[in-house]
């Protein structure tokens, strides 16, 4: 098996090489054959066939000096090869920094590679030369803006969101990029989720429709477990990813304005596929799922809240100096697509999807448990839902549905509850948002 695997390296291996003497090419890739193109996109699945199932092949196939295969691959990325290609690179990139001691040295590899346009270069403007971010041909970002976005097709952006997943399971060192650009660590990398990926992804146009949403779902994966990890205990760390989002959660951003618009569509599209069927095709799968990640992201925030609110004022005279506001407040905000203050229904409307997506109706429980902690939000909220009183009565179905589902799991399983549990029905329970609800029976609770 050694020998296939060192023929496969051999293909890689000649193959840049052949690339790297080749006239300069477009980013579009034209110094590939298609038959070399089928043929290298073969080669990397069966490396990644491999690398995804053994941790020791993974990591003596990285350590193989003759093989060199993590560099190989970033040299096959710098190369004018096509978007399809790229993609399964960066697959088979991700798929070895599954191991940890290989995550941790492709940061720098990446870094230093800038496939991925981190560094500026200098720039002459005027008879002054000034320090400016100038995308290099054939990276990622260029290839997304220029390339991707022309072909309705995006396997390397959401690729590239797949290593950056798979790179942030190891802490990114606080240092990279030092010496070379003003913004250390993970920063660019942040700027480009948000701001190229997450805020524009539904502007751009598919080929496929189901693409949008995974784009979506790739990013917004990213970034729940980025806010999942971010410690708000400690000191203000203004470079911190987690800091960062929290940040704009407290605020009326363009980022919280775009997870709450992503909630708001999954509920006109989740709604009318649950009309006539109790269960989802996969279309409408990849829907509730970058629906849920949008409602996770809530759910975190929202947990991370006080103690985030605490940390900031202790920095400053005052919370509302630094222009925060409580999530929860911002919650009952207007929705600018219905025009109505709906945002906190439309996270409760999907609940009523309990049959088909358990997991949403959890996180949208969630949600709710924290925000009717607020007594105040919690009126008006109330009064909100009592103003569409069809909404209302599917929404108090919905939620004795979930009630009863979760008293059946509790019950049945040999754990019983677990303090997680106990909390959130303890805490749905008292809220006064269901006092007007059809009875349960309390005995099973």
């Amino acid at each position: 098996f050694s020998m296939v695997l060192w023929s496969v390296w051999r293909v890689l291996y000649m193959m840049h090489r052949h690339l790297n003497m080749a006239t300069p090419q477009t980013a579009s890739g034209c110094a590939v054959t298609p038959e070399e193109l089928a043929g290298l996109e073969t080669v990397l699945l069966l490396i990644r066939a491999v690398t995804d199932q053994s941790e020791v092949a993974r990591v003596a196939m990285a350590e193989n000096k003759s093989w060199s295969p993590v560099q190989s691959l970033f040299v096959l990325l710098s190369c004018a090869v096509p978007y399809s290609l790229k993609a399964e690179v960066l697959l088979t990139l991700a798929s070895f920094a599954k191991s940890p001691e290989i995550a941790a040295s492709m940061w720098q590899l990446l870094e230093v590679s800038q496939v991925f346009s981190t560094i500026p270069l200098e720039a002459h403007h005027g008879g002054l030369f000034r320090s400016q971010l100038s995308l290099r041909e054939g990276s990622i970002q260029l290839e997304l803006e220029e390339v991707e976005s022309q072909a309705q097709e995006y396997p390397e952006t959401r690729a590239f969101l797949c290593l950056l997943d798979a790179l942030t399971d190891v802490p990114v060192p606080p240092t990279l990029g030092a010496g070379q650009r003003s913004q250390t660590g993970f920063q660019p990398y942040l700027n480009y989720l948000r701001d190229s990926v997450l805020l524009r992804y539904d502007q751009r146009s598919y080929r496929f429709s189901d693409e949008k949403w995974q784009v979506a779902s790739g990013v917004l994966k990213l970034l729940v477990k980025l806010l999942r990890n971010y410690d708000c205990s400690g000191s203000v760390t203004a470079g911190d990813p987690g800091h960062i989002l929290m940040r704009h959660l407290l605020n009326e951003s363009k980022f919280l304005k775009k997870i709450l618009y992503i909630i708001h569509e999954g509920t006109v599209i989740l709604s009318k596929a649950t009309s006539s069927t109790s269960s989802l095709n996969s279309s409408h799968e990849i829907t509730s799922r970058a629906a849920l990640l949008a409602l996770q992201l809530l759910e975190v925030g929202l947990s991370k809240q006080d103690a985030c609110l605490a940390l900031l004022k202790g920095h400053s005279s005052g919370a509302r100096e630094i222009n925060v506001t409580p999530l929860d407040e911002l919650l009952m905000g207007i929705n600018p697509h219905s025009g109505q203050a709906d945002h906190l229904v439309n996270v409760t409307k999907y609940i009523t999807y309990l049959s088909c997506s358990p997991e949403l109706a959890q996180s949208a429980v969630r949600i709710l448990c924290w925000v009717v902690r607020s007594s105040r939000v919690a009126a008006k909220f109330v009064s909100v839902l009592h103003q569409n009183q069809e909404t209302w009565q599917d929404i108090q179905h919905g939620f004795v549905e979930w009630l009863e589902s979760f008293v059946h799991d509790a019950q049945t399983s040999e754990h019983g509850y677990s303090s997680d549990c106990q909390w959130m029905c303890c805490d749905s329970r008292g809220a006064s948002w269901t006092r007007d609800s059809p009875s349960v029976d309390q005995s099973n609770h």
